[in-house]
């Protein structure tokens, strides 16, 4: 089990996606993600919200 924080595993997983995924592949999940987010598909949770009970 690691002893890093969540904050520091998901900053080296992103190290490690810079690192192994190909420049093009980036960009393109970048302006998906841009288009998900600029649309309101993709809104998530905010900070505070509740989440499903899946019970």
């Amino acid at each position: 089990m690691s002893n890093q924080s969540l904050t520091e595993q998901l900053e080296e997983a992103a190290q490690q996606f810079k690192v192994n995924t190909p420049i093009e592949a980036q960009i393109k999940l970048s302006q998906m993600i841009e288009e998900l987010q600029e649309t309101g598909t993709a809104s998530g949770k905010q900070p505070g919200d509740k989440a499903v009970d899946f019970n």
